[in-house]
């Protein structure tokens, strides 16, 4: 099947559109994580005008730089679809002999479905902690124009992101819970992924150790150019972006193309 025909990219991008509408169509579901999210602004615009002063700054962060850093990986890590339980039940009930029937290829199926909630939580994160940023600290240090090029280093971070979420959920053909991989990674992506603290502050061992890593490029890199943008920068992470998103994706098609084996040796 050629996955990347016209006809193919209409059916995912009406998955996409249709996976967005039926997000949006329940929002309590959104504003139930904004209640967190300010919480966490609050909380950590206090902690570094505590730690700083109103005019210091820590490994070239200013305290409003630090918080629109805060806003922008929040929004990210928050409006993350979590399709990973839904792919691995799919595995564990044999559902995906009835997926893979479709004129669909699974892995872009899924795809389509992440990306189509995580948009719609996406934008209603930003607009929310945006509000509340610039209420603590005003307006972000970035110009509008940088703004669609950042929106393109979100938008590989968001497919990294997937990448490394369906190829856990599709160990699920091999082990019975796959849950504690995803509880590993959520902790990996708290500190290697530099959530609350850009990972400039973390001693030169273990930065030389999350740069060569992927998650920051889902967190720290879009963050940081969105606070401080630089079009050299830019250049690079979107090149290393893509080059994960590369190698990921032939590891999880290899991955699913193993399972589907065991799928059908086993009669699932």
């Amino acid at each position: 099947m050629d996955i990347v025909s016209t006809k193919a990219v209409r059916k995912y991008s009406f998955l996409a559109k249709t996976s967005f509408a039926s997000k949006i169509a329940y929002p309590l579901d959104v504003i139930s994580r904004t209640f967190f999210f300010a919480l966490v602004l609050f909380i950590f615009t206090q902690l570094w005008g505590a730690l700083l002063g109103a005019d210091s700054s820590i490994a070239g962060f200013s305290r409003q730089q630090l918080v629109w850093y805060l806003m922008a990986t929040e929004s990210i890590m928050l409006s993350n679809a979590r399709i990973e339980r839904r792919i691995e039940d799919d595995v564990k009930s044999g559902a995906v002999a009835y997926i893979l029937i479709r004129p669909l290829h699974f892995v872009w199926y899924q795809c389509a479905i992440y990306f189509g909630e995580s948009a719609s939580s996406l934008i209603f994160n930003i607009l929310i902690g945006s509000i509340i940023a610039t209420l603590l600290v005003g307006v972000p240090p970035i110009s509008v124009g940088f703004l669609p090029l950042i929106l393109v280093v979100m938008t590989l971070a968001f497919l990294l992101q997937f990448l490394i979420k369906i190829f856990l959920a599709l160990l699920a053909f091999w082990v019975e819970d796959t849950g504690p991989f995803f509880w590993i990674y959520s902790k990996v992506l708290f500190t290697l992924g530099g959530l609350f603290v850009p990972i400039d502050i973390y001693p030169e061992w273990l930065r030389r150790v999350t740069v060569a890593m992927p998650f920051n490029y889902i967190l720290y890199q879009p963050a940081r150019l969105f606070v401080n943008f630089n079009l050299a920068a830019f250049v690079q992470v979107l090149g290393i972006q893509a080059m994960w998103s590369v190698l990921l994706t032939a590891l999880v098609l290899y991955i699913y193309k193993q399972g589907v084996k065991k799928v059908s040796v086993n009669g699932g």
